[in-house]
């Protein structure tokens, strides 16, 4: 449909061609040819862009509603720290379900998932001091290039940062970028609606430990006598 439609476009200007090219004298009909391709082309290519753009609007638009996502934030530029995603996003979108946040990129790619009930802070930081709030260790699982002090821009650039939990309880900060104008404000904008979805923090039993069946509390594996309400295990 959306090829017909382009198709349609190029033939109503191909119709209109020669109430252009021939309009003036024999010397200029040479010249309104010459122009008149080069307006095709850049509108062929114009067309061909927005067309690529719905597109790839429309996949997003049915990814989410095939996830039942409660609502959709962009995030700006994913660089680092969600699970088995290690290549950047340029655009990235967090649509919101039940249970996860999920992060959609380019083309309608999923990039990762984050438990709700897992997050510890959601907070927005210049992109040059994000690296002072991180520990030496994730600093180095996040790639010690990857939030190298940024060149010298126009514009600020800052960093939206998600600081979770897996299953496992090892610790996690995803981070996406916002660049250029009013960049901070976007930021703040998006991780002020992430933290509305945020859910009460869930408690993650590690390897070793088990949940007391009586006050819920976590004890070792093998406790036999539970240290916080005294009750037989």
């Amino acid at each position: 449909m959306k090829r017909q439609f382009l198709l349609a476009i190029v033939v109503l200007l191909l119709i209109s061609f020669p109430h252009i090219a021939f309009a003036d004298s024999e010397t200029t009909s040479v010249a309104n040819f010459f122009w008149f391709i080069v307006i095709i082309i850049i509108f062929t290519v114009f067309i061909a862009i927005l067309l690529k753009l719905v597109s790839l609007i429309d996949r997003r638009d049915k990814i989410a509603t095939e996830l039942g996502t409660l609502g959709k934030v962009f995030v700006g530029k994913y660089l680092v720290g969600l699970p088995n995603s290690d290549d950047p996003s340029d655009s990235v979108e967090c649509a919101v379900n039940e249970d996860n946040f999920i992060f959609i990129g380019d083309y309608g790619k999923e990039l990762g998932r984050i438990p709700r009930d897992l997050i510890n802070q959601i907070f927005v930081d210049d992109k040059s001091q994000i690296s002072q709030r991180l520990t030496v260790t994730r600093m180095l699982v996040l790639g010690i290039f990857s939030l190298a002090a940024p060149k010298q821009t126009k514009y600020k650039e800052y960093c939206l940062v998600i600081d979770w939990d897996d299953v496992t309880g090892v610790r996690h900060n995803s981070i996406f970028e916002f660049s250029g104008n009013n960049c901070e404000t976007l930021a703040i904008r998006a991780a002020n609606t992430l933290i509305k979805y945020i859910k009460p923090k869930a408690t993650i039993i590690k390897a070793g430990e088990k949940k007391c069946r009586y006050c819920a509390e976590i004890v070792k594996k093998e406790a036999i006598v539970c240290r916080y309400c005294g009750r037989d295990l």
